[in-house]
């Protein structure tokens, strides 16, 4: 499979039917993307199929984001930016305070270790994380999208 991006054309729509077959052929061998003007105006395009999956990807990821910002936009609907902000600002310097902290216990509790020994340990962890990461049961099942 070709790395170089399809030369994108635009054509009149008289045109594009005149040469159909030929522009229809050079957009299958994903050598040629076509905006199709009308008047001078751009009204479609011809891509190939695998252009078309990957834009309706896009829509469906795009579609997937704007249904997470809703969600988490839900619960302030009616509050001003106003009382949101100072209220984020509070909860961000909690939770900054809470891992600071936790990195702080985490260096008292391991001030004696040596570093070899640290090292060790720390390597040890994150094997058994990426081997639980690796044999999550969900991971295997299909997605809805697929299905």
């Amino acid at each position: 499979m070709s790395t170089e991006q399809p030369e994108i054309q635009t054509m009149n729509a008289s045109a594009v039917r005149q040469q159909f077959r030929a522009v229809i052929n050079r957009v299958f061998r994903k050598e040629l993307r076509v905006v199709v003007e009308k008047n001078g105006i751009p009204v479609a395009a011809l891509v190939s199929v695998d252009d078309l999956r990957r834009l309706e990807e896009l829509d469906a990821q795009r579609a997937d984001a704007l249904a997470v910002l809703a969600a988490l936009r839900a619960p302030f609907r009616g509050v001003s930016s106003e009382e949101i902000e100072p209220e984020a600002a509070k909860a961000l310097a909690e939770a900054r305070a809470e891992r600071f902290a936790a990195l702080d216990a985490t260096q008292a509790a391991f001030a004696g270790v040596p570093d070899e020994e640290l090292a060790r340990v720390v390597e040890q962890t994150v094997r058994a994380i990426r081997h639980a990461q690796s044999v999550r049961p969900w991971q295997d099942e299909p997605s809805a999208r697929s299905a």
